[in-house]
C-alpha cells in the first residue's frame, strides 16, 4: 500500500454535454431579447497556471487505440468483457474488444486546458472563442464563459464569442435549475432510513477533506493554500519546527509551493487546517476508483433492483449526477465503511484481493464471498450477473490496484455523515490512529 512520508492519522472532528436543439434555440432567444451583461473578471490565476472552475465537473477522457491503426478519443460510458462504448462528438461508438489494441486515459481536462491556455496571446480573442468551444464540447460550461469573456473584453462585436455567451448562459441556467432540484432529493439530510428515499450526499468541502487525507507527497496532485490560510499557520504554529522565526522567512516561506506547506502541516498534524487546503484532482488511488471501479459497480450494481434502489438493503449507492465529485466520493465513503452482517470490512485493505467488494463481482464459482440470488429460483426474472469473468480479469486486478493504492494506515476522516442503510446498532468500521 501507498505510504507518506508523514506521521498523520489520527481521528479529527464532468457533467455530460447535452446539445439539443431545443437548448440552442432557448439560448439564442433569451440572447436576442437581452442584451450582453458586462462581463465579471475572471478569477485571478496563480503564476502561468490556469484553473478549472471548481463548479465544472469534465468527465474523464480515453483513447482507445485499435489493431487497425484508428484511434478514438472520448468518454468511456460502459465497458464489458466483450465490448466498450465511448461517447465521442456526441455519439455514441461501441467498439468490440477483440479490436482493440489498448485503452489509455487522456491527461485530466484541467491540465489540458491549463497548456492550451497558457500559449494564447493575451489579444487573441479568436483562439479564446476556439478553447471556450472546447471546454464546452467536454462539460466545462463555466470555464468556458470565462474564457469567452474574456475574449468578448478583447474584442466585443465578436460574433462567436458572443453567440457562444448567450448559448453557455441558457445552458449553465438550465444546469442550476437541475441542480436545485437535486438538491432537493439527493442532497438533503434526510435519508433512505427516514422514509423519505431521498439520498445524502457528502459536500464539496467533505469531498476536498478526503482528498486532502488521502494524498501521498511522493505522487500528489496539485495542492493550493491559500495565503490567508499559510498566514495563519504561520501565526498558529510559530516557534515549531519548520516554521520561520524571522520576517523575511516568513515571507519567503509563504511563497513555497502548496505541496511543501501541506508536508509540514502533516508533520505538524495541524488537522484544523486540512480542510482549508485546496486539492485540485483526485489523487491517484482515487482517481483509478472513479475512472474504473465506480463505473463498474454503477454499470453493474446500483441498478434500482439492485443497490441503487429503495430495497438496496445495508448497502445502497447513490446514483444521480453519476460523474459528479460528490457522487463518486459519497459512494467510495459509503464502501469504504461497509461491513458484511459479520462486521467484516467490505474493502480488504491488509490482503485487496480477498475483498467481499470484489469477490461479490466474481462468478460464484470462483468466490470466496458469493453474491446471493436476486430473484426467486423458478422466475423468469434475470438474475444478478457477474462484473469479473476470474480473478485475471483486468478489471479485476485494477480494483486490487485501487485498493492496494489507497494510503495506509487508513485514516479515519472525521466527517459528520450518517450511512445510508447501515444498521444503527452496528460498530463502525476499526481505524488504526496515526
Amino acid at each position: 500500500m501507498a505510504q507518506a512520508e508523514n506521521p498523520r492519522r489520527s481521528t479529527v472532528a464532468p457533467l455530460p454535454l447535452l446539445i439539443a436543439a431545443v437548448a440552442v434555440v432557448s439560448a439564442l432567444c433569451l440572447g436576442a431579447a437581452q442584451p450582453d451583461p458586462e462581463p465579471e473578471p475572471p478569477p485571478a490565476s496563480s503564476g502561468d497556471e490556469f484553473l478549472l472552475d471548481p463548479r465544472d465537473e469534465p468527465e474523464d477522457e480515453h483513447r482507445i487505440a485499435l489493431r487497425s491503426g484508428v484511434e478514438l478519443e472520448g468518454v468511456i460510458t460502459r465497458e464489458n468483457a466483450l465490448e466498450v462504448a465511448l461517447r465521442t462528438g456526441g455519439t455514441e461508438a461501441v467498439v468490440p474488444r477483440v479490436q482493440i489494441a489498448f485503452i489509455e486515459p487522456l491527461a485530466p481536462v484541467t491540465d489540458r486546458y491549463t497548456a492550451r491556455r497558457r500559449v494564447i496571446d493575451a489579444s487573441d480573442s479568436a483562439s479564446m472563442v476556439l478553447l471556450a468551444e472546447w471546454l464546452r464540447d467536454r462539460g466545462a460550461f463555466f470555464t468556458a464563459q470565462q474564457e469567452v469573456e474574456r475574449a468578448l473584453r478583447v474584442d466585443p462585436i465578436n460574433g462567436d464569442a458572443r453567440r457562444l455567451a448567450r448559448w453557455l448562459r441558457a445552458q449553465i441556467g438550465m444546469m442550476e435549475r437541475a441542480r436545485e432540484r437535486d438538491s432537493r432529493t439527493d442532497e438533503t439530510p434526510e435519508g433512505p432510513a427516514g422514509g423519505s428515499g431521498r439520498f445524502p450526499l457528502l459536500s464539496p468541502s467533505e469531498v476536498n477533506l478526503i482528498r486532502v487525507w488521502e494524498i501521498d507527497l511522493r505522487d500528489a496532485p496539485e495542492v493550493i493554500v491559500p495565503r490567508t490560510v499559510a498566514e495563519a499557520f504561520v501565526e498558529t504554529y510559530a516557534g515549531l519546527e519548520g516554521i520561520p522565526r524571522d520576517e523575511a522567512g516568513r515571507r519567503e516561506f509563504l511563497q513555497r509551493p502548496g505541496l511543501e506547506l501541506l508536508s509540514l502541516m502533516f508533520r505538524l498534524r495541524a488537522r484544523d487546517f486540512y480542510g482549508q487546503v485546496r486539492v485540485v484532482r483526485d489523487p491517484p488511488a482515487l482517481a483509478t476508483f472513479r475512472r474504473s471501479v465506480h463505473r463498474m459497480l454503477l454499470n453493474g450494481c446500483a441498478t434500482n433492483r439492485c443497490h441503487g434502489g429503495a430495497e438496496a438493503g445495508r448497502l445502497r449507492l447513490a446514483t444521480r449526477s453519476k460523474n459528479s465529485d460528490q457522487t463518486v466520493y459519497t459512494n467510495f465513503y459509503l464502501l469504504d465503511n461497509a461491513t458484511l452482517p459479520d462486521g467484516t470490512p467490505l474493502i480488504n485493505y491488509e490482503d485487496p484481493e480477498r475483498s467481499p467488494l470484489l469477490h461479490f463481482g466474481l462468478p460464484r464459482e470462483f468466490s470466496d464471498h458469493p453474491h446471493p440470488r436476486v430473484v426467486a429460483p423458478g422466475t423468469r426474472a434475470r438474475d444478478w450477473r457477474p462484473i469479473y469473468q476470474n480473478k485475471e480479469d483486468p478489471r479485476f486486478e485494477e480494483a486490487v490496484e485501487w485498493i492496494r493504492g489507497m494510503y495506509s494506515p487508513r485514516p479515519e476522516y472525521g466527517l459528520a455523515y450518517e450511512l445510508p442503510g447501515q444498521d444503527k446498532t452496528s460498530e463502525p468500521v476499526e481505524r488504526r490512529d496515526r
